[in-house]
């Protein structure tokens, strides 16, 4: 359970990042989409096997 806690903290992090740097326009939008569809992604995806895994 400790290991899902950190990746859901690094990817609060992530996102928060995300937006501080498309909101200054240090990336662009594709950029800014695309790390939120990865995000979004690994989170529907691998989250529920890493929660099985800790069972």
């Amino acid at each position: 359970m400790k290991s899902i806690k950190i990746f859901s903290v690094f990817f609060i992090i992530l996102l928060i990042a995300n937006i501080i740097l498309f909101s200054t326009k240090i990336i662009n939008a594709f950029a800014f989409w695309a790390i939120i569809g990865a995000s979004a992604l690994f989170v529907y995806f691998g989250m529920p096997y890493m929660k099985e895994e800790n069972k």
